[in-house]
């Protein structure tokens, strides 16, 4: 059976400069409407082995606290999600939100809120869901913004890791990392090909580079999110 693992991961944070900011990490379960998938994808838990290791990783590498409760939310309200900074989505196919979702999605990135789309390769060789969901932010979530692919000198890929090859690889399609961006140049989407969560999972096999570029983009886009 195919899977489709939806996930919410929020954070926020204090501390009164830059230098001295602590972040505390949570995971939330997202609801989300049945009809969004088909018959032939079952939803998880945020609850496995991959979420665990990157919890762990921002722990032991960054200033962040993680915190292990998760709540339910759902994108019905913005009111609902907009405490939450960042949110990380994957899924290994094709996915409809409503129009009132899509509607609150945009809102909660005006406010400042922070989206990482991540694709999900799983039985097959097609990143089914990276490409359903650009067309999606371009037609309902942002219509009339185009993603853009972000340039390997991009603040995301060097702000607390070093990347210099901009958006690992894992699996997938290796094209790059795609952005929305809001009128003051800052990032409020990012769009991952390349199944930077699967690298998490210790038992998929991918090497050792790979897992560990994989962790550290993901620390960069937490602190990315919560400087800007």
């Amino acid at each position: 059976m195919k899977i489709l693992k939806v996930i919410l991961a929020v954070f926020m944070f204090t501390g009164l400069c830059l230098a001295q900011q602590k972040f505390t990490f949570a995971v939330a379960d997202i609801i989300i409407n049945e009809s969004a998938v088909s018959n032939q994808i079952k939803l998880v838990t945020t609850k496995d082995e991959g979420m665990e290791n990157m919890l762990a990783f921002l722990e032991k590498n960054t200033t962040i606290k993680v915190d292990k409760e998760i709540p339910i939310v759902t994108f019905k309200k913005v009111s609902d999600i907009e405490k939450y900074p960042f949110i990380f989505i994957s899924a290994n196919g094709p996915i409809k939100f409503s129009d009132a979702e899509c509607k609150n999605m945009a809102e909660y990135c005006k406010r400042g809120g922070f989206i990482f789309v991540d694709d999900c390769v799983y039985e097959n060789k097609q990143s089914l869901f990276f490409h359903s969901f650009k067309d999606l932010v371009e037609k309902k979530i942002f219509p009339g913004k185009k993603a853009e692919m972000l340039s390997f000198d991009h603040e995301i890929y060097h702000c607390h890791f070093d990347l210099p090859a901009g958006l690992p690889y894992v699996q997938g399609e290796p094209s790059g990392g795609w952005a929305i961006t809001d009128d003051k140049g800052r990032v409020m989407m990012f769009l991952a090909p390349t199944d930077i969560h699967c690298g998490w999972f210790t038992t998929f096999g991918f090497s050792d580079l790979q897992t560990k570029q994989s962790f550290q983009f993901m620390a960069n886009l937490v602190i990315y999110t919560m400087t800007h």
